[in-house]
């Protein structure tokens, strides 16, 4: 009897598995122009999990980055923030050791579209910057960083700290958080928290970001974490069927193994990385409260850990997931997704002076896939090409009462091959 519940179980996981690595969207697209009178007040370009790149190379999805910035769009107001898991698989090692070179290759890469972007950069860490050696890698790579680019307010927020609070105008704030700070067991860190100036618990922390919500609940506010509150990823328990039968890197099949650790990691929480753990659910759920109560209309969180790109709307907490600078991953809809894909790329938010903001998605391929709508490919001199997915989503800049009931529409801009979701308060 008990073999064969884990058996249907088994079963419908596998049926009820689609994640891929295609493009996704939620309905079909209506064809309605957007509005051409919003100018642009400050763009965010925001790209995680870049810590892989070839000798002497770039990652596919820094390399999109930097062909979209040879365009010469962007402008000395504007930000680009890595959002963490800058270098693979341990963080940076210290001088001298076998693994130094590499984990320097990997920071070069990005150092190298830094130095070329015309505005301001951060870099904030991820789970990957704390292996192996915790806030040691995490200073190491800091330092590194700083000097290379000759600036100290590059690496936010201060290692060892939780948050960091930076007002870009009279109408955007930036929350820049240090997820793995939360996740981390600190008893293994005695050093955790010592150069925090008032936030030294994990409570503490929570009270700041209610004080923070509330005190910019008429800005647009952007938190910027690595970890994603909301994610159709693999870390949210998302797998493709073809996990179930090879659960390995290795391609060797086993069907029923496959699927119990599948099973495993999406109910177990084993592993802190993983949104079905309990110290993870505990961040983010709390942090989507936080948001909600707040009734602050224009909170965004972006993040990446997720190697995909995604935008979720849940409760009316949006979520832009842009984890796929040099890995890639099966993604899937879900219940509250409105885009996903399991491509290499970034994303770009844009936050307008009538108090909307957009956000576009560019991943770069050499060969047009199959999707569901058609897109336009543009090309520049090194024959690398950047596809955009658009989303719009126009937030009022002053809070009324038809703000929570606002009706979701899709656009579909021809001119651009992109996707828009205007009004996602659902």
């Amino acid at each position: 009897m008990i073999k064969n519940n884990i058996l249907l179980l088994i079963a419908a996981l596998v049926i009820t598995s689609c994640a891929s690595y295609k493009v996704q969207y939620s309905e079909e697209e209506n064809k309605k122009a957007i509005p051409a009178t919003s100018t642009v007040d400050r763009s965010f370009y925001l790209i995680g999990d870049v810590g892989l790149s070839p000798i002497g190379g770039k990652s596919d999805g820094l390399l999109s980055l930097e062909s979209y910035l040879k365009t010469g769009r962007n402008s000395a107001e504007d930000y680009l923030v890595f959002l963490g898991d800058n270098i693979y698989p341990t963080g940076m090692p210290a001088e001298g050791t076998e693994f130094r070179p590499l984990a320097e290759n990997h920071l070069d890469a990005q150092i190298a579209v830094a130095k070329n972007f015309k505005g301001n950069t951060i870099f904030i860490p991820g789970n990957h910057d704390y292996y192996k050696e915790q806030l040691v890698n995490v200073n190491r790579e800091k330092d590194y960083i700083e000097e290379a680019l000759g600036k100290k307010d590059i690496w936010e927020p201060k290692v060892g700290c939780p948050i960091e609070s930076k007002e870009i105008t009279d109408d955007i704030q930036l929350l820049i958080i240090d997820s793995q700070w939360f996740l981390e067991k600190w008893d293994n860190i005695p050093e955790i928290n010592a150069d925090c100036a008032q936030i030294k618990t994990r409570e503490a922390f929570f009270l700041e970001m209610e004080s923070e919500f509330k005190k910019h609940q008429d800005k647009t506010i952007l938190v910027v974490t690595h970890h994603p509150i909301y994610t159709n990823g693999v870390h949210g328990g998302q797998y493709a069927a073809i996990k179930h039968l090879f659960p390995s890197q290795k391609n060797l099949p086993f069907p029923i193994l496959g699927s119990l650790a599948s099973l495993i990691r999406t109910s177990g929480g084993v592993s802190a990385q993983d949104k079905q753990n309990k110290r993870y659910q505990e961040l983010a759920d709390r942090l989507s409260a936080l948001a909600i109560a707040s009734k602050a209309p224009r909170i965004i969180f972006a993040s990446g850990h997720e190697h995909s790109l995604q935008y979720i709307v849940n409760d009316g907490v949006r979520q832009i997931v842009s984890g796929s600078g040099s890995k890639t991953s099966y993604v899937s809809l879900s219940n509250d997704g409105l885009f996903s894909f399991g491509g290499n790329g970034f994303a770009r938010m844009d936050v307008m002076k009538d108090g909307s903001s957009w956000v576009q998605y560019y991943d770069m391929r050499m060969v047009n896939t199959n999707c569901c709508i058609p897109r336009k490919l543009f090309q520049n001199s090194s024959n690398t090409m950047w596809t955009r997915y658009r989303i719009l989503f126009p937030l009022s800049r002053k809070r009324t009462s038809t703000l929570a009931t606002a009706p979701t529409s899709r656009r579909h801009l021809k001119d651009f091959g992109a996707r828009s979701i205007a009004n996602s308060m659902d």
